[in-house]
């Protein structure tokens, strides 16, 4: 039981904690205290647990403890558990220490409180919050940098001809360079001495024929692509007009009737037969 709740209390206060790390002053136990001292009501699925964290004065070095008392029901569970947590600020960080009552007869007002055995004391857990950095792109052209190669990704999937007759067109030009710089040579008689610059502007002008094939293979690609999503979007309306069930259902957590038509449980099950006999 013990182990269950600290984890408990390390995952419910992990959570609470979150937004309490962004705040501005430079007092953070006082601000993290703050924001705790409250009642918090469980959310998610199986989770009726209450916690209830009022402040308690249990040492003059430690002003902002806090008493915490959760109960309810965790998945079928009866939780009546209490404790106190100890803030204490180091630095930048903050120093976050649980430790738990086993006496369930003790409250914030008793005045056994402050006062912990040697296997509470060995039970409590504790961690360091600190500050996370930002995780906003300082600016445009970070993002860009960042994300340069999803938007060229991207781009190229829309525009392929675009995209890749560009390409194509650099490329013909530097072997067209490549063959001017021949041609010049050839004029004044000294071609010979300049075959490599035939073979390399050969060589792009290659290069440059397949990037253009490749723009207008992708380009028949994307407008295919366009054709079936409109053809599964009109296909879609006149099943929802006839109330046709989609192909591809299969339930989720909720139960809403409709059987599933993909996944494990879609389609028949396999009879049992008994093995034959040798």
């Amino acid at each position: 039981m013990t182990r269950a709740f600290r984890a408990l209390g390390m995952a419910a206060f992990v959570a609470a904690l979150a937004p309490a790390m962004t705040a501005a002053s430079a007092d953070r136990v006082y601000d993290i205290a703050a924001i705790l001292s409250n009642t918090f009501e469980g959310s998610t699925p199986g989770n009726h647990l209450t916690l209830d964290l009022r402040p308690v004065v249990m040492d003059p070095n430690h002003p902002h403890d806090l008493f915490l008392t959760v109960t309810g029901q965790f998945q079928n569970d009866n939780i009546k558990q209490q404790g106190v947590i100890r803030l204490e600020q180091q630095g930048n960080d903050v120093y976050f220490t649980y430790i738990p009552h086993f006496d369930a007869t003790v409250t914030s007002l008793s005045p056994d409180a402050g006062r912990f055995s040697e296997r509470e004391v060995s039970a409590a857990c504790s961690f360091t919050l600190a500050p996370r950095e930002s995780r906003l792109f300082p600016s445009v052209s970070s993002y860009v940098r960042r994300n340069a190669l999803s938007i060229l990704r991207i781009y190229a999937q829309y525009e392929p001809l675009k995209v890749f007759f560009s390409l194509a067109a650099v490329v013909a030009l530097v072997g067209a360079v490549a063959w001017g710089r021949f041609l010049i040579a050839f004029i004044a008689g000294d071609g010979a001495g300049h075959v490599q610059s035939l073979i390399f502007g050969a060589v792009l002008f290659n290069a440059a024929v397949v990037l253009a094939a490749l723009g207008v293979i992708g380009d028949l690609l994307y407008g295919q692509r366009i054709m079936v999503q409109r053809i599964f979007e009109r296909v879609r309306r006149i099943e929802l007009a006839l109330d046709v069930p989609p192909s591809h259902y299969e339930p989720g957590a909720r139960e809403t009737g409709q059987s599933a038509t993909t996944g494990a449980q879609a389609g028949p099950h396999t009879e049992e037969r008994e093995a034959v006999q040798a």
